[in-house]
Order: structure tokens, then C-alpha cells, then sequence
């Protein structure tokens, strides 16, 4: 009888576990609160099972010879079932969590077009508070549910997306060609001058400093399209916060 009453329960919990995961799975506006919500609720019945069960337990061991040997298999499968659903309901509500946070962080990258998240504005779009927030985004960054670095300090949180490292190279590109160069035309040309002043010959080595300084304003004139020619090839979007930068960066 009473092996029949778990066997039912256990049915009823993975079902309405099983109907849980359905709808969230299925819903395109799903809150934080939602979650919690719904596992709280099918956490509380369980328990609430759990509780009459034990009692039953405790009953039949009074009331029935031999109970605890006679029900052992029984007992045993029960408190399995037990330490899975518990484990099942805190780990799906932390994945669905997280899932949120994840796509939220996504998705508010896009909207205000930069890289760098404050926090204060992802803990109002997800009702958490800055404490829990910070505590998750650091198990998910632990765990790479999510390519981010967290600045604890400034309260911010830095996404690796793909518009990151096009950014990220643009600027390589800048330091390592456009301005490299440069500065190796503008260093030539000084020790050239110094050299000439040293040997008193600047006079005769006049024409090749002028020929120097005229191919760098040549280059300097073609170093913004340069820039824009690599723009385009990576096609970056030049509406963002930190491509913005990069591009006063370059022109300071």
C-alpha cells in the first residue's frame, strides 16, 4: 500500500517537474520571478509529501512487525527520489537563472551598443540585487556560461562578444601598422637631422630630409584611409561605444 502511494508521488512530482520545464522552455518572456516562483511551489509539495510519508514511516515502524526490514527497498527508493528531485529543482532554477541573465546581458550589449554592462542597470532589468547578481555572474563566468570579466570595483562587467575582439584587432591594426609606421618615418627623418647637424653636413643631406618629409605627409594623409579600408573589412559597427573610442584614439 504504501509502496503503491510513493510510486504514485514520485509519478506526480516528475510530471509536474516534466509540465514546468515544458512551459519555460516554451516561453519567450520569461521572468526571474516566474522561476522562482514555480520551483518554490513545487519544492513546498514536495515537502509537504515528504513530511506525511516520513510520518507514515515512523507509523508503520510502530504499528508493524519488522517494518524497517520489510520496507527497506521501499524507504531506500524513496530517499533516492528525494535527493534527486531536490538536486534537479536547484540545479534547473539555476540554469534557467542564469539562461535569463545570460541572454539579458546579451541583448542589453546590443541595445546600448558597448561592450561594458553596469550593473546597476542588469540588476534592475532582472530584479536581483547587486549582491546575488555579482555572486552569479562570478559561478557563471567560473563555470564559462558566460565570456565576460567582472569589475567589481567600477561595477561593471566586460563581454567578450564578437564585436570585442574586431575591436580589439582594429586597435592591434592601429598600434602595430598605422602608428608603427608612422613613427618610424618621424624617427628616421629626426636621425637623419641629428645626424646631419652632428657631421655639419645637413646641406648636402637637405634634399633627402624633404624627400623624407614629404613621403610622410604623403603616408599621413593616406593613414585615415587606411583605417577606414580596415573598418570596412571587418566590418564593424560603427555605432558602438568602444569602437567610438578607438576611433578618437586614433585621430588624438
Amino acid at each position: 500500500m504504501l509502496f503503491n502511494e510513493i510510486l504514485q508521488e514520485v509519478i506526480k512530482l516528475k510530471t509536474e517537474l516534466a509540465d514546468i520545464k515544458n512551459k519555460f522552455n516554451q516561453s519567450d518572456n520569461l521572468k526571474i520571478a516566474d522561476i522562482t516562483k514555480e520551483f518554490d511551489l513545487l519544492d513546498a509539495s514536495f515537502n509537504k509529501t515528504n513530511k506525511v510519508f516520513a510520518k507514515k514511516f515512523n507509523s508503520c515502524n510502530k504499528n508493524i512487525e519488522n517494518f524497517d526490514e520489510k520496507s527497506k527497498l521501499t524507504i531506500l527508493q524513496w530517499e533516492k527520489f528525494t535527493s534527486f528531485f531536490q538536486n534537479e529543482i536547484s540545479d534547473l532554477k539555476d540554469e534557467y537563472v542564469n539562461d535569463i541573465i545570460s541572454n539579458r546581458i546579451n541583448i542589453m550589449a546590443v541595445e546600448k551598443k558597448t561592450n561594458n554592462i553596469r550593473l546597476i542597470d542588469l540588476k534592475d532589468d532582472v530584479k536581483l540585487s547587486c549582491k546575488v547578481l555579482i555572486k552569479r555572474l562570478k559561478d557563471m563566468i567560473d563555470i564559462s556560461k558566460i565570456n565576460a570579466e567582472l569589475n567589481e570595483s567600477d561595477k561593471t562587467i566586460l563581454i567578450y562578444t564578437d564585436f570585442y575582439y574586431l575591436n580589439k584587432e582594429l586597435r592591434n591594426y592601429i598600434e602595430n601598422q598605422l602608428l608603427k609606421l608612422n613613427r618610424e618615418r618621424v624617427g628616421k627623418i629626426l636621425a637623419l637631422y641629428d645626424s646631419s647637424i652632428r657631421n655639419l653636413n645637413l646641406n648636402t643631406n637637405m634634399l633627402e630630409l624633404q624627400n623624407r618629409i614629404s613621403d610622410l605627409r604623403v603616408f599621413e594623409e593616406v593613414i585615415p584611409k587606411k583605417f577606414y579600408n580596415k573598418v570596412n573589412e571587418l566590418q564593424i559597427n560603427q555605432e558602438w561605444q568602444e569602437f567610438l573610442e578607438t576611433k578618437e584614439y586614433f585621430e588624438s
